[in-house]
């Protein structure tokens, strides 16, 4: 059987995209945005990716308006539907910066935050179990068809001295700073009492089996494994 175009797959890709934008919207789930705001800064308090987001969205003549998810997913669709057009127009060109720049912001800006939340959501959020988990899915399919971080042999060059693929290494060292923070290793979406080591020594086997289903993002789930050994130390 004939496969498909370029134009055709960024299309469909385009699609996929869109539909993750209007199942996590603040619109469609507000009850999950008012308790966890769906952008980067709510998981990670301490990056601030607006300004670069902004920045990479003029580029396109795009107006992001609050980073969040939706947003964010939807500015995706729109760089595969840019991508689709140009291939039709024979634009290779255009067509190539639309694909980076969109494989970019899934790898930096959204799959990395997005699938832990969603999970979070998830267990917080019974009710929309079964959505949040199967939107978690979807981006964790992007992770293995763009291969936005595998795991290569060794890891030197990929990130600065003392840094992983999130940010420092080991950051941040007091134990509430990493507990309220994907940089602990965990988004923890309750208060409920907990045994803390047990809780992250329990989140880094999780992050392991997630990097072995999932080898095409298999260097977030890794670095998140780690952090969550350290933060399972610090708690001890």
């Amino acid at each position: 059987m004939p496969t498909k175009s370029a134009a055709e797959e960024a299309a469909a890709e385009a699609e996929r995209w869109a539909g993750v934008s209007a199942r996590w919207s603040a619109a469609s789930h507000p009850e999950v945005w008012a308790a966890r705001p769906g952008d980067e800064t709510a998981v990670i308090p301490q990056v601030d990716p607006r300004v670069d987001l902004q920045r990479r969205a003029r580029r396109w003549s795009y107006p992001l308006e609050n980073c969040d998810l939706a947003d964010l997913t939807r500015f995706a669709a729109a760089l595969a539907r840019a991508e689709a057009e140009a291939w039709a127009a024979g634009d290779g060109v255009v067509a190539t910066q639309a694909f980076e720049e969109r494989r970019y912001l899934a790898a930096d800006r959204i799959v990395p935050w997005a699938v832990p939340w969603l999970l979070a959501v998830a267990e917080y959020f019974p009710g929309e179990h079964r959505g949040a988990e199967s939107t978690a899915q979807e981006l964790l399919g992007f992770g293995e068809r763009h291969r936005l971080a595998p795991v290569l042999s060794g890891t030197e060059g990929l990130n600065p001295p003392g840094h992983d693929g999130y940010g420092p290494a080991d950051a941040p060292n007091r134990l509430p700073d990493r507990i309220g923070s994907l940089w602990g290793g965990l988004v923890l979406m309750s208060s409920r009492p907990d045994d803390l080591e047990a809780r992250y020594t329990a989140a880094a086997i999780a992050w392991r089996d997630l990097a072995g289903r999932y080898p095409g993002a298999a260097r977030y789930w890794l670095d998140l494994a780690s952090r969550a050994d350290l933060t399972a130390k610090i708690a001890k």
